[in-house]
């Protein structure tokens, strides 16, 4: 097993004109497939295709004139038809079938001028995904794929329950999936900077103990890091201060024999998980004095009421804070770091900006300060979720709203939202109750539109993330031809 994978390995840097691999077209649910990257003797899981006859394409070599492909199934060979520096496995390739796939580019005199082998597995989209449908695609949509978790909301000990993340690319089609059984749920913090997934993962037992954990894996599966399983993380993390790790945390303080769930900070060692620095807002806030409805209903940790219910940290390097985000009291902290001290407090309890927020989700801090938010408008009248975008002005100290994107039609997500920055100004937001994924324009209009189907078993979305092809390498996961128009 080692030596394959070694002489694969050394295969492939000899070979400067590697073919990059991708998948699509097809048939069953989906037309897009996606195929490991990684030279092996067993498929990964998490290396798949969801279509019965695959399609694969693959970059045009210099000096080659022709290509030539091979497929085979166990023993069997598969005919392939090759057009150009596209190939179609032309029978149905049986479910769970692993492909061995050669392509081999040849010049005018027959030699081989460059060559690829990959294993894919065939596999179906299970039957618990949700329909996705495109409904709008407009020019001017930033395109590419986008990843995002889906939240089941069956009972934490229903049978089936699934975790997962999703991956569509521009075309509304899934070119990737993983599903997590057993655990109650997974939400998607973000990308690491290597491009990585990063996921909360929580598992509820029959008697409602929890225990919760941050995951960074490999599209391919491999587990990069974890938190402390004794660290009961929630909602968010990533990195922090120093190239650190950073997550959120369930604190608790007892009132009058109440126990309230409460909100921390902890900086960790990116290589040993050493705890380096923790923060609690119990040493800021005080349940005894600030009341907010939420804090009526059992939190999710099931040990206090929902009390200060942050939803994300972000760490803030040219003003050196963790920007947090406290959804049940309407307001965004900015700690500084390593003081503790809050710089800023924006929002119901803040100093500025009184009137701004209604229980905020997912800032992001951009190039330049700003800082773009989901806003769910909880407390408003009417109600009405939007996108905000606002710059701080500390010295006045003052908040100035850049852009509010107010839908129509309105709608209104009582929870769950997020909302980023793109590359070409769009915004791309998570409209998770609602089931929505979409694109917003700088002249405030919807040029892209992913909903999921709710059925039978409704499905929402935490957080959709932008994913970007240089996250795969140049001989990538999905390469730079899959499923892009």
């Amino acid at each position: 097993m080692e030596r394959s994978r070694t002489d694969a390995l050394l295969l492939s840097l000899a070979l400067t004109n590697l073919l990059a691999l991708v998948a699509c077209g097809g048939g069953g649910r989906s037309n897009v497939v996606v195929i490991n990257d990684n030279f092996v003797d067993v498929p990964s899981r998490f290396g798949v295709a969801n279509a019965r006859r695959p399609a694969v394409r693959w970059k045009a070599v210099a000096g080659a004139q022709r290509y030539e492909v091979e497929a085979r199934y166990n023993s069997t060979s598969l005919p392939v038809t090759v057009t150009g520096t596209e190939a179609h496995i032309a029978v149905d390739v049986p479910n769970e079938a692993d492909v061995d796939l050669t392509v081999r580019a040849i010049d005018a005199q027959g030699r081989d001028v460059g060559r690829d082998a990959r294993r894919f597995r065939v596999r179906p989209v299970p039957d618990w995904m949700p329909t996705l449908r495109l409904t709008k695609s407009e020019a001017g949509a930033f395109g590419g794929y986008r990843l995002f978790n889906l939240l089941d909301l069956q009972t934490p000990a229903s049978s089936g329950r699934v975790a997962s993340l999703v991956l569509v690319n521009d075309a509304g089609e899934i070119v990737w999936w993983v599903e997590r059984q057993g655990i109650t749920d997974m939400l998607l913090a973000g990308l690491s900077p290597a491009g990585n997934p990063i996921v909360i993962e929580r598992t509820v037992d029959d008697s409602f103990q929890v225990t919760s954990r941050a995951v960074e894996r490999s599209f391919t599966g491999q587990e990069i890091w974890a938190s402390d399983p004794s660290t009961l993380v929630h909602h968010d993390a990533g990195f922090g201060p120093d190239g650190h790790r950073m997550l959120l945390t369930w604190v608790f303080k007892t009132v009058d024999s109440i126990s309230y769930e409460g909100d921390g900070i902890e900086v960790v060692d990116a290589v040993s998980g050493k705890v380096l620095w923790r923060w609690n807002i119990f040493d800021h806030f005080d349940p005894a004095t600030l009341q907010v409805p939420e804090s009526k209903t059992i939190g999710r940790s099931f040990k206090g009421q929902d009390w200060s219910h942050a939803n994300a940290v972000v760490w803030d390097e040219a003003r050196r804070v963790i920007w947090v985000c406290v959804r049940n009291f309407d307001l965004l902290l900015g700690v500084e770091y390593p003081s503790g001290r809050i710089a800023y407090s924006i929002g119901k309890h803040g100093t500025m900006g009184k009137d701004l927020l209604s229980h905020p989700h997912a800032p992001e801090v951009q190039a330049d300060g700003s800082i773009l938010l989901f806003d769910n408008g909880n407390t408003l009248d009417p109600r009405l979720s939007t996108v905000l975008h606002m710059r701080i002005d500390a010295a006045t100290p003052a908040v100035e709203v850049l852009r509010r994107w107010v839908p129509d039609p309105a709608f209104y997500d009582d929870s769950l939202g997020d909302a980023d920055m793109l590359e070409n100004g769009n915004i791309l937001v998570t409209a998770g109750v609602s089931g929505r994924i979409f694109e917003v324009s700088p002249s405030d209009k919807v040029v892209w539109n992913l909903e999921i189907e709710k059925g039978t078993r409704i499905r929402m979305a935490y957080r959709a993330v932008q994913v970007p092809r240089a996250a795969f390498g140049d001989v990538g996961l999905l390469g730079a031809y899959c499923g892009v128009r």
